[in-house]
This record gives C-alpha cells, structure tokens and sequence, in this order.
C-alpha cells in the first residue's frame, strides 16, 4: 500500500497532490484520517484552497538565513519555495521587526506558501464568478503579479504578528512580558500553543485557558511527586526527573498533554528515546564510538544539539555529528582567515588595490561597492589573499550590472523591481523571442504604455 510508504510528512503532502491530480478524493480522506486531520482542513485541500495537506511547525532556528535555507530544502521546491524564501530572507536582512517575526516558531515558510495559496485561490474564484462560473477548476490558470504575491507575503508576516502579539500578556492575575514567557513560567508547551492559536478562532487568553483546565484534568493542580520510571529509576519531583532525561519541563508536559497521557508515561518515552541514543554505534573519521555522548565530547561539540537534530530531522548519528563537525570547522576557518589578514577590532588598516591605496578596509568596501561578506567567502573558498578577493569580488559586480536607458543597476533583478516588471517573465520573454532582456523590458514598458497589458 502507498500510505505505508509515507513515512514523513513531506511524503504525505506528496501523496495527497497525488490523489488530488488523480481525483482520488477517498484516498485523500483516507489518508487524512489516518493523520488526524480535520474534515474541514481536508474539504479545503481538496477544493483547492489549500496548498498542503499536512502541515507541520519547525523549531526556532539559530538565524534567519538557517531556518529558511533548512525549509526551502526540506520542501523541496526550486520555484515556489525558493523564490518566496529569498524574498522573505531579503527582508529579514532589511528589516530587523521581520526578521524577529520570521523568527518565530509559528512564522514557517510552509505558511506563507500556503497563506499565498489561498490568496491566489480567492483571486481565481472571484475572477470566475464575474465570468459566471460558480467554482474554480482543478485546471484552471490565472495570471498574478510578483508584485501582488509579495504584497500577500508582507500581509501574512503582518497579520500573524498581531494576532500571536508580541506585547505584555496579563493571565490568571500575573503579568508576563510577552507570550514565550507564559508558556515558560507555567510549563506550557509554546509551539502547541502558537499553533493552536494560528490554527483556530480562539484568542491568546482563551487558549491559555483552555490548555490550563486540560492540564488540571490530566495531572491535577498540585505539584507531582515520587514518580517511578519502567526502568526502575524514583524521581522527587519533575525538576529532578527533567534534569535527569535532559529534557525541559515544557516538553514533558507537551508531550502528555499531546497524547492524553500521564506525566509518568512521558517521562517513560523520553527515557526510552534516551537509551536508544546513547546505545549508538557511529565511526568519525577512524575512531569509532559506542556512546553518542562520549563521541560529542571528545569531539569538541554538544550533544544536545546533535540529539536534537536527530530527533527532528529523522537522520543518523553520524550524519548529526558529520553536520556540526562541518559546522565547527567553518567556524575555525573563518577565525583563520581573521587572523591572516590581521584583523583587529578597532583597528583600521590600510590596504592598496589595483594601484589605489585606502585607508582601511571597510572604505574599500564602500568604494568599489562590494561586500566584506562575499570578499571573506573567496579567500576561504579559494585560499587567494586579501586583494585577490577584493579584486575578484569587484569584477563579478561589474559583470553583474545591468545596463538599461543609460542608466547602471546592480543587477538584472534590480532594474526590473525598478520599473516595476517581473523578471522571471522577462527572463522567459527574452528566451523565447530570442531578443536581449533590455528589449524585452522595452516590449513589456511599451505594451504597458499603450494600454494593452
């Protein structure tokens, strides 16, 4: 049977469009039945409103650029997903409010694709009944604007902004300085409660409440004590139990509170899932491991975020561990090459390229108009000296620039959100016609100018 090939999530989104390309609306309901997926969200996909089937949250990376690179691959889209991942990662780099909102655990890219998705369904649904049709086709096509689909990216960061909220949150008497802080003080699993209120009409205060009396329900409103594990092991309390698995007591508590389980029950699964890490064996390099955690420690990196990694992304240990080893090593090398070329914070330095001397390096950077980022990458790509990047990273910018109605653009990309044009249908235009891209845009502004596009 193909649902049993379905062993992660994007393999369940993949074969949901499946069923839904051939029709099969029994399979799809099958398969979200087996997901636990309401009929409501199920009833959606299937008429096209929404993109994915199954949705998931991801956890809060490290930095912007790491989570959205991490979703774009896990996605697996070289259109859809890689061109709004790069605008949302654009403005990030712009914006610092973005970027703490694209930050956010609720804030994933699969989001925004699928906000985009209804969108452009809602559009095509009212571009159909003005033409008297009363639905949208499974084959039905309608022409929307980079411009528009950006607007709606902006839109859906915005809009989960103000309803997640990011202000003082008052509940049962207490003030907290914003949403996280709730859920941390009272042992609340965050992620669940953001996606419960993205996902649902409920309020902050509502779902705060409601988990609240759950909570009380399952393990009652004094503190648990004496809790005994399958192994054998007595804890006092919870603190004890979760220092002891590594785990916090938010997770514990997600956990049961997600399976309508006892604490006790919890704790045996993560005490479980502990065993099972720890009895590993992995080979780095030529020495080989039989305890996960000895080999993170002999090899300089941390286990919790090689365990972590493994839990979430369903990968090996060694694959793990090879990540952050790369990882380390990166950062050795760019520590390196800050050595190498003398790098004293504070401390300007004069440096002469192609025959002009400047006083330090940054006014380099500002006047060739290159970045220090992209001349650092050349000399740890490349093993080349200072000048040799600097020159190699300012010849690419020339190469780049886009030249159009005696005026110089940074790029091809640049010219086109100048006049207001999408460059992938430029792009495509120029291809086909066999023309230069400054043609096609002339075509394009002249179409525009005469009223007929």
């Amino acid at each position: 049977m193909l649902e049993k090939l379905a062993k992660s999530i994007e393999e369940v989104n993949v074969l949901a469009e499946h069923y839904r390309t051939c029709q099969n609306v029994a399979a799809i309901e099958s398969l979200a039945k087996e997901c636990f997926i309401s009929k409501e969200d199920t009833d959606a996909f299937i008429a096209g409103k929404r993109k994915f089937l199954l949705k998931v949250l991801l956890t809060q990376s490290v930095s912007v650029t790491e989570k959205l690179t991490e979703e774009m691959l896990l996605l697996q889209d070289s259109g859809y997903a890689t061109v709004l991942g790069t605008y949302l990662l654009d403005l990030a780099r712009k914006d610092p409010v973005m970027k703490d909102v694209i930050l956010q655990p609720h804030k994933t890219l699969r989001h925004c694709i699928e906000y985009v998705h209804e969108k452009a369904y809602e559009t095509a649904l009212e571009k159909a009944k003005k033409e008297g049709k009363t639905g949208v086709g499974q084959n039905a096509g309608i022409a929307i604007g980079s411009t528009e689909v950006f607007a709606w990216v902006i839109k859906h960061c915005l809009e989960l902004k103000q309803k997640l909220g990011t202000d003082v949150i008052e509940f049962d008497g207490v003030k907290y300085a914003d949403l996280h802080e709730c859920c941390r003080m009272l042992k609340f699993p965050y992620r669940r409660v953001v996606a419960k209120i993205m996902n649902s009409d409920c309020s902050v205060q509502e779902t705060l409440q409601n988990l609240k009396q759950k909570k009380e329900r399952l393990f009652g409103t004094g503190d648990i004590e004496n809790i005994t594990l399958e192994n054998g092991k007595c804890y006092e309390n919870i603190k004890e139990l979760c220092s002891d698995l590594r785990i916090r007591e938010g997770t514990l508590y997600g956990y049961a509170l997600r399976n309508e389980c006892s604490i006790t029950e919890a704790a045996d699964y993560y005490a479980k899932r502990e065993e099972v890490f720890q009895n590993v064996a992995l080979k780095v390099g030529d020495q080989f491991y039989n305890d996960l955690r000895q080999c993170c420690e002999e090899q300089g990196i941390r286990y919790k975020d090689v365990y972590r990694r493994m839990v979430e992304k369903m990968v090996s240990a060694e694959d793990a561990v090879e990540y952050f080893l790369k990882r380390k090593d990166r950062k050795a090398k760019e520590k390196q090459f800050k050595r190498q070329t003398n790098f004293e914070p504070g401390v300007p330095k004069k440096v002469v390229i192609m025959g002009k001397e400047y006083p330090s390096k940054t006014s380099c950077y500002d006047d060739l108009k290159i970045q220090k980022k992209l001349v650092l990458k050349r000399m740890r790509d490349t093993n080349c000296s200072f000048e040799e990047a600097v020159i190699a990273t300012y010849q690419a910018r020339i190469e780049k620039e886009f030249h159009f109605h005696g005026e110089v653009y940074r790029s091809f990309v640049a010219c086109c959100k100048a006049y207001g044009v999408a460059q992938e249908y430029i792009a495509i235009k120029a291809k086909r016609e066999g023309i230069t891209r400054q043609e096609a845009i002339e075509k394009i502004l002249a179409l525009r100018e005469n009223g007929t596009l």
